[in-house]
C-alpha cells in the first residue's frame, strides 16, 4: 500500500490501528474502505 504526501510517495508496509496490534498494511487495506484522496490520521 502506498501513501502519497505532499512531495512523495511512501510504501506502507505495517500499520497499528488505534487499540490494536500492528499488522500488515496489505492486511488492513483488505478490511477497511479507503476512498481515493481520503486523509489518514498521524
Amino acid at each position: 500500500m502506498y501513501a502519497g504526501t505532499g512531495s512523495h510517495a511512501v510504501e506502507l508496509l505495517w500499520v497499528q490501528p488505534q487499540g490494536k496490534k500492528p499488522m500488515r498494511a496489505a492486511d488492513w487495506a483488505r478490511g477497511v474502505r479507503i476512498a481515493h484522496g481520503e486523509l489518514l490520521g498521524s
